[in-house]
């Protein structure tokens, strides 16, 4: 009888070659966030939805009470689609940092559009 951790070993080595390591990579969601961005819908599917649950993620309400460790403040009207613009935006005119996980990316982007004023 196999064990939990012989399962979760076949696990492993079964899920680790399905993305490369550098899947999710700037490079790799480029054209899946524009194609999100452009609402295109055209692209990988997996790729536009990690797209859209960074940006979502990267770009979700700070709760009350809780103090923003975050170098950016979105304004509460801009959507997810606009934060994809200002990714792909990004990206184009830096495609340098593309290399970077999009998680990063984002992150960079939203300080150069959003940059939270210093008190």
């Amino acid at each position: 009888m196999l064990s939990c951790r012989h399962i979760l070993l076949v696990l492993t080595l079964i899920t680790t070659n399905i993305f490369p390591v550098n899947a999710y990579e700037g490079t790799n969601s480029l054209e899946a966030c524009r194609a999100v961005a452009n609402e295109t819908f055209t692209s990988n599917a997996h790729y536009m939805g990690y797209c859209i649950g960074v940006a979502e993620s990267m770009m979700s309400p700070i709760p009350p009470g809780v103090k923003c460790q975050l170098d950016y403040c979105i304004p509460k009207a801009v959507t997810t689609q606009q934060g994809i613009r200002v990714l792909v935006n990004y990206m184009d005119k830096h495609p340098e940092k593309t290399h970077l996980e999009l998680r990063v990316i984002a992150v960079l982007a939203f300080m150069e559009a959003w940059l939270r004023p210093r008190h």
